[in-house]
């Protein structure tokens, strides 16, 4: 993950990402209290989870929203 603040910043980083591999993702950077994760399954989006870390007590996994690709609506999960 690469963050850019200029048009000449990106070009550099992405012709470095280039160098290993066909596929790059951007996004616009919005500061929010989750991230997110894309699921790529033979060069295909597999989904796009919302993940929320976790609090800092053992044992807590972090809780997700869902949205597979193709299906309307979104599902409630636990990241493993």
């Amino acid at each position: 993950m690469h963050k850019v603040n200029t048009p000449e910043e990106f070009r550099r980083i992405a012709d470095e990402l280039f160098e290993e591999t066909d596929l790059v993702l951007a996004q616009k950077f919005l500061p929010t209290e989750f991230d997110w994760r894309v699921g790529v399954l033979a060069g295909e989006p597999l989904f796009v989870c919302q993940y929320y870390p976790a609090p800092t007590s053992a044992g807590n996994s972090a809780n997700v929203r869902t949205s597979r690709s193709g299906a309307p609506g979104s599902r409630s999960g636990r990241c493993p």
